[in-house]
């Protein structure tokens, strides 16, 4: 998948797809689905050849992330994946990752809510004879998912902080990738600040407060 940038793409290329897409909000990843389907291909290295700023506070990052998401889940509103029938099946397989990763927030939500849930408002979320049931079910997802993770990052990403950061973000990106899906676009394109400014820990501490409520949840279930 094209994702953006450091990136070097031919000018034939661009000129058969009328060059970069600007009926999108992240233009990449559309440009280069457009792109594959002419029957183009898209190669990576793992030699560093390039480097670039990212995000270094959580409000920076957020708006990052919600730009990519809303993006993404637009991409594939307007381009059907699945239906197209000039991608190869890893094609189609490599963008619908890219898609279900930004239903992963809606995942932490559920399963740290649930258990809450189900103890404090006696709300049936699972419900189960043996829990040798549940394991068939989750324990293949857990291993697959844990290993498909590894082979595609390899050393470059570290499970452990990605799923920190993921929980950090979660509460404040289900909204908008929901509102994405059902057609409400982001109406302003935000470039991602790269800079430090404000008041940090205070930043920090309001981006903590759904998790406190999580937290107070879990105490009082536990």
């Amino acid at each position: 998948i094209y994702a953006g940038s450091n990136t070097m793409i031919s000018r034939e290329a661009l000129e058969d797809v009328d060059y970069i897409a600007v009926d999108t909000i992240t233009e990449d990843i559309l440009t280069g689905m457009r792109i594959q389907k002419l029957g183009y291909q898209c190669y990576a290295t793992s030699e560093v050849l390039a480097q670039g700023q990212a995000p270094v506070t959580i409000k920076s990052l957020l708006s990052q992330r919600e730009r990519w998401g809303r993006g993404n889940v637009d991409t594939f509103r307007q381009e059907p994946v699945l239906f197209s029938k000039q991608l190869s099946f890893a094609q189609k397989a490599s963008y619908m990752a890219s898609y279900m990763f930004w239903w992963n927030y809606l995942r932490r939500f559920i399963y740290i809510a649930a258990p809450i849930a189900s103890v404090l408002f006696n709300l049936t979320v699972l419900q189960s004879n043996s829990v040798w049931i549940v394991l068939l079910f989750w324990l293949p997802y857990y291993l697959l998912f844990n290993r498909s993770l590894r082979a595609m990052s390899g050393d470059l990403s570290n499970q452990h902080w990605s799923n920190v950061a993921d929980t950090v973000l979660f509460p404040y990106m289900i909204g908008p990738i929901i509102a994405e899906q059902m057609g409400m676009k982001q109406k302003k394109f935000v470039i991602t600040e790269k800079k430090v400014e404000g008041n940090r820990a205070r930043e920090t501490f309001a981006f903590g407060l759904p998790h406190v409520v999580f937290m107070v949840g879990a105490v009082l279930s536990i």
